[in-house]
């Protein structure tokens, strides 16, 4: 769960470790994160949000941001990184470099608890679609769902923040579904890990019986 943050920094390192990356908002530990008022230890990290918006005037881009938000049961720290205009490429690259330092901190439990979550059978929510071991179930209105079997899942990218699946249909055609926009899905990173995954395992060989 998060914390209160102690009285004095030293306390803080004492818990977090070393400081890896200062922002204006909050600081990123080898530990945890830590904004003015709470810390989250890694091991409480349930869900990460990650995206950027672009504002223009014209078609003449005004401001550009890259947002991180991570979240456990009750609370949420945020590490964010502004430009006017356009963000330079050492922004971008100091924003990926964060994003990478806290995914290879949280990644192997949560992917550990995503496979046992997936082979029991369960449905995973990430927002606008939930995912089960046999399929892909995508939110339309009243209620419904459109399905997509996992077996026809080719695919995903990302494109002007937005997250799209592409999958074969039953007439054997490519086509892709949106699934949302890339800051409102939780755990991005285990859906694209585990479409990845699909993909992998409809490659590999079939063992041959003797």
């Amino acid at each position: 769960m998060e914390q209160p943050i102690p009285d004095t920094k030293s306390d803080l390192s004492s818990i977090l470790g070393q400081k890896v990356f200062a922002g204006k908002e909050s600081s990123i530990y080898i530990n945890g994160i830590a904004d003015d008022r709470y810390y989250i230890l890694w091991p409480n990290v349930e869900r990460v949000y990650v995206g950027g918006t672009t504002k223009s005037i014209n078609g003449i881009p005004t401001s550009e941001n890259r947002e991180l938000s991570i979240n456990d049961s009750k609370y949420e720290v945020s590490f964010s990184s502004y430009s006017f205009f356009r963000m330079n490429h050492e922004s971008k690259q100091t924003f990926n470099n964060i994003y990478a330092f806290v995914i290879n901190n949280i990644f192997p439990r949560q992917w550990s608890q995503f496979l046992q979550k997936i082979n029991n059978g369960e449905w995973l929510s990430f927002n606008k679609f939930e995912v089960t071991k046999e399929a892909f179930y995508f939110r339309k209105m009243f209620g419904k769902y459109d399905k997509i079997d996992t077996n026809c899942i080719l695919g995903c990218n990302i494109k002007i923040g937005f997250l799209y699946v592409q999958y074969q249909d039953h007439k054997n055609k490519l086509k892709e579904k949106c699934a949302g926009r890339v800051l409102d899905i939780p755990n991005i990173h285990l859906i694209q890990t585990y479409i990845n995954k699909v993909i992998a395992d409809k490659t590999k060989p079939t063992p041959v019986s003797h």
